[in-house]
């Protein structure tokens, strides 16, 4: 995996998503319980994977595991944010 393309595809996903913030687009389900600064810290891992998933950088099964989710429940955040998944689950 080159680096250079990894820290591009970052920066450019938190661009990305502070601009969405900015613009409005709230956070998704931001009424939880519990700590908000670790659900945020939470949400932009997974988050920043996807965009690496959807750039082609990274596999599915590498995005889950950087996204410290459980491979379904990161399958279902990408369906969640409109990104195509293979069926071959």
């Amino acid at each position: 995996m080159r680096y250079s393309k990894v820290v591009e595809v970052l920066f450019e996903s938190l661009d990305e998503l502070c601009k969405n913030v900015e613009e409005g687009s709230p956070l998704p389900a931001l009424h939880i319980e519990g700590d908000c600064v670790s659900y945020v810290i939470r949400y932009v891992m997974r988050y920043l994977a996807m965009r690496l998933y959807e750039k082609g950088v990274v596999s599915l099964g590498k995005a889950a595991e950087l996204a410290k989710t459980p491979y379904l429940q990161f399958v279902d955040f990408l369906i969640t944010h409109g990104v195509r998944v293979p069926l071959e689950l």
